[in-house]
C-alpha cells in the first residue's frame, strides 16, 4: 500500500477511528476512577560535617558527607528506622508492607535525603514522612564517628518538613485518560489498514490496473437503474446516459491497429450489471453507427428480453436449430436502427451451441449485416460459455461491480480469458456511486428533458401493449404516430392459434413531442376496446 492507500483507508473509516479514540479515553476514565487515590508527603533531611578549625578539615567533613549520604538513604529502609517510626504512628501491619509505603532518595551531587511515604489517607501519609525523618535522625546519630570532643561527626537537620498533601499523586486521571485515547487511536488505525488490506472488493480503476494493466473504458454512476435500468432510453440526459456514451468513444480508441465491431460483454461473477450494460451500450452505440444488433447470448439465465419487454421464446437458440433465420428472430427495439436478437428458448447445452460451427457461421453473418453487434454472455466465473465466444468478437468488455467484484475474481476471469487467447478491450466499473450534487445537472438541457419524456411515454406504451397482447398480437389498428416492421414467420409458429400471425413494434416519433399523446390515447383507447 501507499500513501495514498493509506489515507483512503483512514478516510473512509474516520468515524471509527474517532469512535475507538473516545471509547479508549472514556475508558481510562473509568479505570482511573476505580483506583484508590493515594496520597505522597515528603520530608527532606539534610546531612552535614560538623565544623573544622581549618579550611582542609572543613573540605574534608564535606567530602565525608556526600560519600554517606547514599547509604543513610539506603538505611531509611531497614529495621532498625522503620520499626521505631511505626511505633510512633500506630501503624499495625508489617515491617514489610510499611516500608512498600516509604522512598527515600538523595539528588545528584548533594548531601540531601527526601523521604516520602505513601498512603491513601493524607494525615497519615504527613505522620509515616514525619516519623521516619525522626527516626533516621537518631539511627545516624547513633552510628555516626565522633570527634576528639565525643561529639558525633555527622549531623542532620530538617530542612523541609513533612506537610499535608492536597493533591493526590495517582490516579493521573489526566495521563489515563490520554492513555486510553492513544490506545484507542492506535487501534482504530491498525483496524483501518487491516481492513484496507484484507478487504479485496474493487472500488477505484487503480484497483482495477492494480490486477492487470487493463484499462477503464468506462464508469457507470449508479444512478436510478433500480427503477429504471436502461437510462440511455429513459434518461437521456443524464450523467449515467452520458457515462455510456464516453463508453461507446472509449470503445472506438481501444484498439488503433483495427475496427471494434463486434464485443462481448461479461462479468467475473453474477449481479455484477452485464446485461444492463450491454443493453445500454447499444442503445448509445445505435446513436453514432448504422445497424446495431444486441444478441442475448446468455443461454442459461437470459434477462435482455425481460428487460427489454420484448417476446423472448423466439432468439439466438431458434436460429441456430433452424426455426428460424436472423431476419426473422430479431425484433427491432428502443431506436430505428437498433435489432435486438433474444436468447430464445433456454437448451440443455449451451457450451456446444456456443462452440459450434454454426453459431461461428452466425457471428460472421452479423457481422456483415450490421455495423455494431453486441452480446451479452454469462459470467466467466460461473460457466465457461462466454470463452469459446470472445474469441469470435473483437475482444470483450469486462463489467466490474463497484465495492462488489473481488479483485482475485478479476484476476480468474482475466486469465480464462487469456488460457483461450480471448482479446480484452477494457472493463467498465459499473454501480460507481454518484455525487450527490454533480455539476453535469446544470448542462441538461430542456431538449434532453423533452427526449427523457418522450422515451418514457414510448416504454409506457410498449408496456402497456405487452400486457394486453400476450403473444405478440397485433392490434386492430395502428395508431397514426406509430410505425410498424415486417411481421416474422417465425414469431407467428409459437403464438397460440388463437393469436394473430405477426406483432407490429410501435415506435413512438421523438421528433414531434405531439406524437406521444396521440400514441397514447391511441392505446387507451385500443385497450378499451379489446377489454
Amino acid at each position: 500500500m501507499d500513501l495514498h492507500q493509506y489515507l483512503t483507508a483512514i478516510r473512509k473509516r474516520w468515524i471509527t477511528i474517532v469512535a475507538l479514540t473516545l471509547i479508549g479515553g472514556a475508558l481510562g476514565f473509568a479505570i482511573s476512577s476505580q483506583i484508590t487515590p493515594v496520597y505522597r508527603s515528603t520530608s527532606s533531611v539534610f546531612i552535614s560535617a560538623r565544623q573544622g578549625d581549618n579550611t582542609s578539615e572543613l573540605l574534608q567533613g564535606s567530602t565525608f558527607a556526600q560519600n554517606v549520604v547514599q547509604s543513610y538513604a539506603a538505611l531509611a529502609t531497614t529495621d532498625s528506622v522503620l520499626r521505631p517510626a511505626m511505633d510512633a504512628v500506630g501503624y499495625t501491619g508489617t515491617t514489610g508492607a510499611f516500608a512498600s509505603k516509604i522512598t527515600a532518595d538523595t539528588p545528584i551531587n548533594t548531601v540531601i535525603i527526601n523521604i516520602s511515604a505513601d498512603d491513601p489517607d493524607p494525615a497519615m501519609a504527613q505522620k509515616m514522612a514525619g516519623a521516619v525523618t525522626s527516626s533516621l535522625a537518631r539511627a545516624i546519630s547513633a552510628i555516626a564517628p565522633v570527634t576528639t570532643t565525643h561529639q558525633p561527626a555527622i549531623t542532620t537537620s530538617v530542612i523541609a518538613p513533612a506537610t499535608l498533601p492536597k493533591v493526590p499523586i495517582s490516579p493521573n486521571r489526566t495521563l489515563a485518560i490520554l492513555l486510553g485515547a492513544g490506545a484507542g487511536l492506535a487501534l482504530g488505525l491498525i483496524y483501518a489498514v487491516t481492513r484496507q488490506l484484507l478487504d479485496t472488493r474493487v472500488r477505484t480503476s487503480q484497483d482495477i490496473q492494480n490486477v492487470a494493466e487493463l484499462p477503464v473504458l468506462g464508469r457507470i454512476p449508479r444512478g436510478r437503474r433500480r427503477t429504471d435500468p436502461l437510462a440511455v432510453l429513459a434518461s437521456p440526459g443524464s450523467a449515467e446516459a452520458e457515462a455510456y456514451r464516453g463508453l461507446v468513444s472509449n470503445l472506438e480508441f481501444a484498439d488503433l491497429d483495427r475496427s471494434i465491431r463486434v464485443v462481448v460483454v461479461s462479468s467475473p461473477s453474477v449481479d455484477d450489471g452485464k446485461s444492463t450494460v450491454s443493453i445500454n451500450l447499444a442503445l448509445a452505440m445505435a446513436e453514432r453507427v448504422g445497424r446495431v444488433l444486441l444478441v442475448d447470448a446468455d443461454l442459461r439465465r437470459p434477462s435482455v428480453a425481460a428487460l427489454c419487454q420484448i417476446e423472448g421464446s423466439v432468439g439466438l437458440t431458434s436460429v441456430l436449430v433452424g426455426r428460424a433465420s436472423l431476419s426473422e428472430a430479431v425484433q427491432q427495439w428502443g431506436a430505428p436502427n437498433l435489432d435486438v436478437l433474444a436468447a430464445g428458448t433456454i437448451p440443455s447445452n449451451p457450451s456446444q451451441l456456443l462452440s459450434s460451427a454454426a453459431f461461428s457461421d452466425l457471428v460472421r453473418t452479423m457481422s456483415t449485416e450490421y455495423d455494431f453487434v453486441v452480446f451479452d454472455s454469462v459470467p466467466l466465473l460461473t460457466v465457461t460459455d462466454t470463452l469459446p465466444l470472445a474469441r469470435l468478437t473483437d475482444g470483450a468488455l469486462i463489467t466490474v461491480r463497484y465495492n462488489g467484484t473481488k479483485r482475485h475474481d478479476l484476476q480468474l476471469a482475466l486469465e480464462s480469458l487469456e488460457r483461450v487467447n480471448a482479446p480484452v478491450l477494457g472493463a467498465v466499473l459499473n454501480f460507481v456511486p454518484a455525487a450527490p450534487r454533480s455539476p453535469y445537472n446544470a448542462y441538461v438541457t430542456p431538449a434532453a428533458n423533452l427526449s427523457r419524456s418522450t422515451a418514457a411515454a414510448r416504454r409506457a406504451s410498449n408496456s402497456a401493449r405487452t400486457d394486453r397482447a400476450v403473444g405478440w398480437g397485433a392490434p386492430d389498428a395502428v395508431p397514426p404516430a406509430v410505425e410498424t416492421t415486417r411481421p416474422t414467420e417465425a414469431r407467428a409458429a409459437a403464438r397460440e392459434p388463437k393469436q394473430p400471425s405477426d406483432r407490429r413494434r410501435d415506435t413512438v416519433q421523438d421528433d414531434d413531442p405531439t406524437a406521444d399523446d396521440t400514441a397514447i390515447s391511441a392505446e387507451n383507447a385500443y385497450s378499451s376496446g379489446r377489454e
